[in-house]
């Protein structure tokens, strides 16, 4: 028996047609969904090696992380291609939420944090890969995981946006 696994595609609707942006799919039920700009991308049935340019990861924390496939700094600036251990490679936003409770209404709300690497002085976008996060925090060991680079963040790399109830 097959597992259904679901898949989505955005469009963008303009003036004279419909245009598609992405396409996203999970193997697994429990498993990465993965993002492409291919329209073919949902009718896979295994998990591609290429053909995908992003991936969005539940941690262990229960927080989500987005990777993309490649590294601004390794890939492009450097020319190493490669970043860190396994397939951690740059990350563009981290999402964590939690349930909270608003009294004066008696109901149980969803606060949802999101994290998205902070623009340096010279207007460009801060790096977020563990080669990038070993230089700017040395005690951390080179063999570091994004997951253990992530929780390292402080003020200067990183904007952080988190809803919040009315008072």
């Amino acid at each position: 028996d097959k597992i259904h696994c679901p898949y989505y595609s955005m469009y963008i609707e303009g003036k004279k047609k419909v245009r598609f942006l992405l396409s996203a799919k999970t193997f697994s039920p429990s498993g990465p969904l993965y993002i492409s700009s291919s329209e073919d991308f949902p009718l896979l049935d295994s998990v591609p090696k290429k053909g995908y340019f992003a991936r969005l990861q539940r941690q262990r924390d229960r927080s989500f992380t987005l990777y993309l496939n490649h590294c601004h700094l390794c890939d492009y600036r450097l020319g190493f291609f490669t970043c860190g251990p396994g397939c951690d490679r740059e990350v563009l936003a981290r999402v964590s939420y939690h349930y909270q409770r608003f009294k004066a209404i008696n109901l149980d709300y969803k606060c949802i944090k999101v994290q998205l690497p902070a623009i340096s002085k010279s207007g460009k976008r801060k790096i977020w890969c563990p080669r990038a996060f070993s230089n700017a925090f040395p005690s951390l060991p080179r063999d570091s995981t994004m997951e253990a680079c992530i929780k390292e963040l402080d003020i200067n790399s990183a904007f952080s946006f988190r809803n919040e109830m009315p008072e």
